[in-house]
C-alpha cells in the first residue's frame, strides 16, 4: 500500500464531483519503521488494558459500569493532570513553592472500632461478598 495514499470514501471520480480535496502528502513516517511497529505494540497493549480492566469491572459492579469508570476515571486524571501543570507552570514563573495536599482521613478511635467489631462472616455478609446458603 502506498504511504501516501489517501482514505478513500468513494471512488477518485466521486471524490472530484463531490469536491473532496484531492491533494495528498506523504507520510513522515515509513510504512515498516520503528516507529510503526512501536505504534503497534502500544495500540495492542492499549486494546488488551481496555479488555482487562473491562472485565474485572464488570463482574465485580455489573455490565452498566465498564465503560462509564473507565470515562470517569481517564476525565479525574487529566483534570488531575491539569492542575499539576497548573502549579508547576505558577511555580515556575511567580517562584511560589510547591506544597503536597494532604488528603484528610478520619480514623476510627479505639472505643469505637470495639463497640462495632463485627466476626469475619458477618462483616461479608454486609458487604454482600458472600450470601447465606441453608441447607435442610
Amino acid at each position: 500500500m502506498n504511504p501516501a495514499a489517501p482514505i478513500r470514501m468513494a471512488s477518485p471520480e466521486a471524490d472530484e464531483r463531490m469536491g473532496w480535496w484531492t491533494i495528498y502528502y506523504p507520510s513522515f513516517f515509513s510504512p515498516n519503521g520503528w516507529i510503526a511497529t512501536l505504534m503497534g505494540l502500544n495500540s495492542f497493549a492499549l486494546a488488551l488494558r481496555i479488555l482487562q480492566r473491562s472485565y474485572f469491572v464488570w463482574h465485580m459492579y455489573g455490565w452498566e459500569h465498564a465503560v462509564p469508570r473507565m470515562i470517569v476515571g481517564n476525565f479525574i486524571n487529566a483534570m488531575a493532570a491539569a492542575r499539576a501543570w497548573r502549579l508547576f507552570i505558577v511555580h515556575l514563573v511567580t517562584g511560589k513553592r510547591l506544597v503536597w495536599d494532604k488528603t484528610m482521613h478520619d480514623f476510627a478511635s479505639t472505643d469505637q472500632l470495639t463497640q462495632q467489631r463485627q466476626r469475619l462472616g458477618e462483616l461479608l455478609l454486609s458487604w454482600q461478598a458472600i450470601c447465606v446458603f441453608r441447607q435442610t
